[in-house]
C-alpha cells in the first residue's frame, strides 16, 4: 500500500465536495472500489491513479507520497497567435 494514499484520497474527495459515488462515476469505476482505495484495502491501478490526480487537480507524485505539494505546476500555453509567430520566427531563422 502506498503510504498515506488512502487518507489523501479521502481528504481530496471531501475538499472537492464529491461523494464516493460521484468520484466513481467521474473516473469510470464502481463506488465500492473507491471505498477500497480510501480504506487502504486496495491500491488504484495506474489508470485510476492518473484519473484521480486529474480529477483532484494534483500530481501523481503527491498521491504517491513523493512530494507534499498538492497542486500541479503548469505552464501557460501560448495563444494561437503567439504559437504561430514563434513557429514563423523559427522557420525564418533556421540555418540551411
Amino acid at each position: 500500500m502506498i503510504r498515506d494514499l488512502p487518507s489523501k484520497l479521502k481528504d481530496l474527495r471531501i475538499k472537492a465536495g464529491y461523494s464516493q459515488t460521484e468520484v466513481a462515476k467521474k473516473i469510470g469505476i464502481s463506488p465500492p472500489i473507491v471505498s477500497t482505495y480510501e480504506s487502504g484495502t486496495k491500491s488504484p491501478s495506474l489508470e485510476s491513479l492518473i484519473a484521480l490526480a486529474q480529477l483532484y487537480k494534483c500530481s501523481t507524485d503527491y498521491l504517491l507520497g513523493l512530494t507534499d505539494v498538492t497542486t500541479r505546476k503548469t505552464l501557460q500555453p501560448f495563444s494561437d497567435e503567439q504559437a504561430m509567430a514563434l513557429i514563423s520566427f523559427i522557420n525564418n531563422n533556421r540555418a540551411n
